[in-house]
């Protein structure tokens, strides 16, 4: 058992590294980018950070409910059986106890109720 954990934590750490190094240059360029192309919009536009920040926020909470170029509705059926797939295979191990079984229905009603609020 040792072993398997001590082979598991290496696994870990060597993609950890492996993913920090292929993506990490990446990631900085696009922040870079995403930075230049706000100020270029707070100067093409002339408006001030906060109301820039007003505008993100409308936009992003209209994208988290299925805006993209259009409205995408993310409850279909291939989502539905992709959540449901996600769910059985990432925590369907602890519904095996008593105490696993109650944590992960109180835990699910939860993050449910929070989302459709």
């Amino acid at each position: 058992m040792l072993v398997r954990g001590t082979f598991f934590v290496l696994y870990l750490a060597t993609g950890m590294l492996v993913f920090r190094q292929l993506e990490s240059h990446n990631e900085q360029l696009g922040m870079l980018r995403a930075k230049q192309a706000i100020d270029r919009m707070l100067i093409k536009y002339n408006i001030s950070h906060d109301a820039m920040n007003e505008f993100v926020a409308i936009i992003t909470e209209a994208e988290s409910w299925g805006y993209t170029s259009g409205w995408l509705e993310k409850w279909t059926f291939t989502g539905s059986l992709f959540f449901s797939g996600t769910v059985i295979t990432t925590i369907g191990e602890s519904l095996s106890t008593v105490v696993g079984f109650f944590f992960f229905w109180n835990f699910e009603f939860v993050l449910l109720t929070d989302v459709n609020e």
